[in-house]
């Protein structure tokens, strides 16, 4: 049973990699895009639902190439993430071979901690105000300046609900009502989500 959850949610990650080469503007199904030919590379056919794709992708796949996808290979991406505008939080390289592009990630439940950025309100703030639009806005703020940084995935919102005031990271979560996290969390990723970046959700 355990394999079996490993292997859905390993499947559920490559969908979404793949998710991210379809990009606006790209040829139909059937037509070479960012990941490649589908007459070469089946799963690089933007029609087939995400499942599909992530099904075929992995039976190209090496059991090296399965375990690359999931660590960074940006030796940067760590102690720099953040402080430079060039350093993303994490990179992962991809798979050349299979048309797997690089995924870059930058860090933001708070806005956007790479280089110079927006200085939103801290996320407790914002929970303060009890508004769903205005936790969309923040989400496509966020979303916005991640993408144009070029980053594929943000790592946001945090979502845990506050349970000790001693949490040194308690200013990017939503407060201690689960009703309210969820709600303005949603909203949030939503906001994030329209402008073409996956959500990580701490």
């Amino acid at each position: 049973m355990g394999g079996t959850r490993r292997w859905t949610s390993a499947a559920g990650a490559l969908a979404s990699v793949l998710a991210l080469v379809a990009a606006p503007g790209q040829p139909a199904h059937g037509q070479a895009g960012r990941c490649g030919d589908p007459a070469e590379r089946p799963w690089c056919a933007t029609g087939l639902a995400p499942d599909a794709r992530a099904g075929l992708l992995l039976q190209a796949m090496t059991v090296d190439e399965k375990i690359a996808l999931l660590a960074a290979d940006d030796p940067m991406g760590g102690p720099l993430g953040g402080f430079l505008e060039t350093a993303h939080a994490d990179t992962n390289n991809g798979i050349p071979r299979l048309g797997i592009p690089p995924l870059y990630m930058a860090d933001g439940p708070a806005g956007v901690r790479q280089g110079k950025a927006t200085a939103l309100p801290a996320p407790i703030a914002l929970a303060a105000g009890f508004d769903p639009e205005m936790a969309h806005r923040y989400g496509q703020v966020v979303g916005w300046e991640a993408r144009h940084r070029g980053n594929d995935v943000i790592f946001g919102p945090t979502v845990d609900v506050l349970r000790t005031p001693r949490n040194g990271r308690t200013f990017e979560g939503f407060g201690e009502d689960p009703h309210l996290a969820a709600g303005l969390g949603a909203a949030w990723i939503r906001g994030a989500q329209s402008q073409r970046v996956r959500t990580v959700h701490l």
